[in-house]
């Protein structure tokens, strides 16, 4: 832990060697895996570019469970940057992927989701993310977005009529 150093010059070797032996899948993973080292040492660009590069290939060699992953990163990150726009596109991208697939991150990715789409001001779609069933169960999210060092559990509700948007930062 905190040896950010070392695993960027390991995920250097290692993807040199992906692309040495035509590895696309171990590439893409290993600039993914790189970008979230990048993204704990603060260095947000690089991290989204690197996670950009992930899907890329990702989506070469239809890999769809990693670039479903990967554009939730990229969502995730652009959330915590406050770029909303962004974060909903790349959010609803993987959302969409994972649940083609069934593969359950598209979980996770619906309350980042909701939070952003009642930022944006669509209180009753954000309602719709986090009310969520599948024909065998239903959920209900709360979800906890951590931005710029601050946890905030967010609570969305309407009746028909009004709609609001709380925040809780105190924990």
């Amino acid at each position: 832990i905190g040896q950010y150093d070392k695993a960027i010059e390991y995920l250097k070797k290692a993807l040199e060697i992906s692309r040495q032996i035509g590895e696309k899948r171990s590439e893409g993973i290993n600039l993914g895996n790189k970008g979230i080292v990048y993204q704990e040492l603060g260095k947000y660009e690089k991290s989204l570019s690197l996670f950009k590069d992930s899907i890329e290939i990702f989506k070469q060699i239809g890999n769809k469970k990693n670039e479903g992953i990967f554009l939730g990163n990229v969502g995730d990150l652009s959330l915590k940057l406050e770029r909303w726009k962004e974060a909903e596109q790349y959010l609803s991208e993987a959302i969409d992927i994972c649940e083609s697939i069934n593969y359950p991150a598209h979980h996770a990715f619906r309350g980042s989701l909701a939070f952003v789409t009642a930022i944006l001001g669509n209180v009753e779609k954000a309602l719709s993310l986090i009310e969520y069933s599948d024909n065998k169960y239903s959920y209900m999210f709360f979800p906890v977005v951590r931005l710029f060092k601050k946890n905030y559990l967010f609570e969305i509700g309407y009746n028909g009529n009004d709609s609001f948007l709380s925040f809780m930062t105190h924990f």
